[in-house]
This record gives structure tokens, C-alpha cells and sequence, in this order.
């Protein structure tokens, strides 16, 4: 009986693990979500191209459904702000993923 114990413990302890691996695996995107992901990408780009104070030339804009990540390069803490600011700002940017990497004096933030 002890063993019959085990197993239905075990199981349930496999069953409720694959339950959460398939609810935070994301769907794939639909073509529309795909077109609707670079437009908010290239609306984000534009903004931060249009702000004369911040240098973006180093950073790249990536969108999943709604949520933009941006990576790369910027100069200083002054463009870090600024450009998580511009870009939490534009329509449609649920949350922003800050993968953006401060140079000062030739070394990289956090390191």
C-alpha cells in the first residue's frame, strides 16, 4: 500500500509539473501578431531616432506581443533613462525588458 502511496504521489507531482511547463510555454504569433510587433518595434525606434538627446545608433528594438526589449549599447546613464523613458511612452508598450548595456570610462554596467 505504501508503494501504491509513492506512485500516486508521484504522479500527481509529474502531472502538476507538465501543467505548468504548457501554461508558460507562449503560443506561437499569429502572421497579424508578427506584422503588429515589428510596427510597434519601428514606432519605438522612431521614437528614440527622434529625440535629438539620446544615441540609439547602438541599440536594438525587439517586440513580442507588446512586450519590447531593447539591447545594446548606450554612452551614459543620461541616454539609459531617456531611452527606457521614450519607450515606455509609446503606444501600444505594455512593459519594457531592459537588456541595455551603460559604457562609462570603457566598462559595461553591473560589471
Amino acid at each position: 500500500m505504501d508503494r501504491v502511496h509513492r506512485l500516486l504521489h508521484a504522479a500527481a507531482a509529474l502531472a502538476a509539473a507538465l501543467a505548468v511547463a504548457a501554461c508558460s510555454a507562449p503560443e506561437p504569433r499569429t502572421p497579424q501578431q508578427q506584422m503588429a510587433d515589428r510596427a510597434l518595434a519601428g514606432r519605438v525606434e522612431a521614437a528614440l531616432r527622434a529625440d535629438p538627446y539620446v544615441d540609439v545608433d547602438h541599440v536594438t528594438v525587439d517586440a513580442d506581443r507588446g512586450v519590447v526589449t531593447l539591447s545594446g549599447l548606450v554612452g551614459d546613464e543620461s541616454d539609459w533613462r531617456r531611452t527606457l523613458q521614450i519607450c515606455a511612452g509609446v503606444p501600444g508598450v505594455l512593459r519594457v525588458i531592459d537588456q541595455l548595456e551603460l559604457i562609462i570610462y570603457g566598462s559595461h554596467r553591473g560589471e
